[in-house]
Order: structure tokens, then sequence, then C-alpha cells
């Protein structure tokens, strides 16, 4: 048994879960009701010290739907803020997957 499969965040980026079976990895997705994006397997050569040879990993890029409801509140608390305080806050609004247009409601999220 190999554990080599990879859940990662497609929003953030972040992995969630690493060196998991792939059937462990879809109980995780669905109990978060996530939703795969990309199924990616990279093979990757290993060391010496590692005795050599290659290694497949499998990376899961999901989407769940509490963290895109998190970058939501996010997006509309930078934008309220840089209201508030009468400054742009195009970076952190892009970062959170929004477009900035001046005088424009976002509800594209």
């Amino acid at each position: 048994m190999v554990l080599n499969v990879d859940v990662i965040c497609s929003e953030t980026g972040e992995v969630l879960k690493e060196g998991i079976l792939l059937a462990n990895a879809h109980i995780y997705i669905a109990k978060r009701d996530g939703k795969i994006l990309s199924d990616d397997v990279d093979v990757i050569d290993l060391d010496d010290i590692d005795e050599g040879g290659q290694i497949e990993i499998r990376s899961l890029h999901v989407r769940f739907p509490d963290v895109v409801n998190q970058l939501k509140e996010y997006h509309n608390r930078m934008k309220k803020a840089s209201e508030f305080w009468n400054y742009q806050a195009k970076s952190y609004i892009e970062a959170c997957g929004g477009t900035w247009k001046e005088g424009e409601s976002n509800e594209s999220l």
C-alpha cells in the first residue's frame, strides 16, 4: 500500500492532506462536499539516499464550498473597509478572486 495522494485546495493552494490513500482522499473530499477540479500525477525521481528509483505523486485539486464562502466574506470585508477608509484594496480583492471596478458591486464570486 503506497501513501502518495495529496489533497490540495484549489482556491488557496494549501495542502490539506498529504500522503494518504486515494480512498481516504475521496472520503475526506465527500465529507466536506468538495469538487475535484483536476487530478494530476507527477513522477518524481528519488535521491540515492532514498534508494533511488521513482515515485508517483497524485495531486487532487479540490474546490471546497466552505473555503469559497470564506473568500466571499473576506472580499466583502475588504471592500467595506476600503470604502470606509477611502482607499482601493485592489490587490486584496483580486487575491480572493474578485475584480475591482469603481462603483460596481461584485457578486460574481
